[in-house]
């Protein structure tokens, strides 16, 4: 059932309220970073659809729960969240030892078990009841103190989420009415993290843009990994190419491989018109074609004609990266284009004696 404008509203309110009881500064804070966790657990978004990677996280928990029966209906689990449904009420049915009463959730039953492997020298019970899921290096031992996460006191998300600090400028650059706002904030503004970084040089002491006037070296540098790194962050998967299109050296094909039998005759009457070469892109690589043998064919003059040559190799976006002593150099390139310069009225110099 769609919701009026008013009520869309309300919910809105209602979820930034429950988000800011857990600390974060909006709901849309607290989305963000369960986006960035799923991120950083390997899951990407959908650039097409503009699916986010916690939504692709959370639709792929959804298939897989709908590939289980559910005991009590005998279909499929219509969701993950049914499915944890049910984990919850199966673990209310289950005595927990250490309490005397049953256990509360499913979450509580794991973190049981989690303790009990602990005691037993295990990281956690996952590991111990599967250790080939262990990631390369981990060990699945640990005699570490087991730490029930519900006795931990949760001060709230990171610093780019939590309520406090969310609106902090580095976040947030783009405010002209801020006291400390930075015209050059877009300088100094990080894609990869998202950040403004308030230490960063600004554009007069880069490397990789001059001063007012000079040309910015990575806006005008669109084969580099910096460039699309800066300006198109998203679309950094199309530099994924494969070699590039085949090209062709140019040889030269000899009268006497190109028309044997007419060079033959020619030589044998020292006579008649003598058969001329010709320049070729391939010849070279396939004599059969001319019925010659494998020693013959043409003069490679230029690069051969395999799946690349010397000028269209293989190439990767980061390796035309300038360096901080390349762009050095570059700096300041342009700088006082726009102003005129001074011009010597003098006598002297009118009459060229200057």
């Amino acid at each position: 059932m769609a919701r009026t404008y008013l009520e869309s509203i309300a919910y809105e309110k209602a979820a930034n309220e429950r988000a800011k009881l857990d600390l974060y500064a909006s709901a849309a804070h607290k989305e963000m970073y369960a986006d960035a966790r799923a991120k950083a657990e390997g899951w990407t978004g959908d650039p097409v659809t503009g699916q986010s990677a916690v939504s692709v996280k959370e639709e792929d928990a959804n298939t897989r729960a709908a590939r289980v029966t559910d005991p009590r209906t005998g279909a499929p689990f219509q969701s993950a969240s049914d499915m944890e449904a049910y984990a919850n009420e199966q673990s209310r049915l289950v005595f927990n030892p250490v309490t005397g009463a049953n256990f509360t959730s499913a979450v509580d039953y794991e973190i049981d078990a989690n303790r009990r492997a602990r005691d037993l020298g295990f990281k956690n019970a996952a590991l111990m009841e599967n250790p080939a899921a262990a990631a390369p290096g981990e060990s699945i031992y640990s005699d570490a103190d087991f730490v029930d996460p519900r006795d931990e006191i949760w001060t709230g998300p990171p610093e780019r989420y939590h309520i406090d600090t969310a609106n902090l400028l580095k976040y947030n650059p783009d405010q002209p009415t801020h006291v400390d706002y930075d015209p050059d904030w877009a300088s100094k503004y990080d894609p990869i993290t998202k950040t403004y970084i308030l230490d960063k040089p600004g554009a007069g002491t880069t490397t990789s843009s001059g001063a007012a006037g000079s040309m910015d070296l990575i806006s005008f540098r669109p084969w580099t990994q910096k460039y699309w790194d800066t300006y198109l962050p998203d679309k950094s998967n199309l530099l994924s190419m494969g070699k590039p299109q085949k090209e062709y050296g140019l040889s030269y094909l000899p009268g006497q491989f190109r028309d044997p039998r007419l060079w033959n005759a020619w030589e044998a009457r020292h006579g008649g018109h003598i058969p001329e070469g010709s320049w070729e892109t391939d010849m070279w690589l396939k004599p059969e074609q001319m019925g010659l043998g494998a020693n013959t064919g043409a003069m490679q003059f230029t690069s051969p004609a395999m799946d690349t040559n010397i000028y269209a190799n293989p190439w990767s976006a980061a390796q035309m990266n300038l360096t901080p002593e390349q762009g050095a150099k570059w700096r300041g390139l342009l700088t006082g284009l726009d102003t005129a310069p001074a011009v010597d009225t003098s006598i002297a110099s009118l009459l060229g004696v200057k």
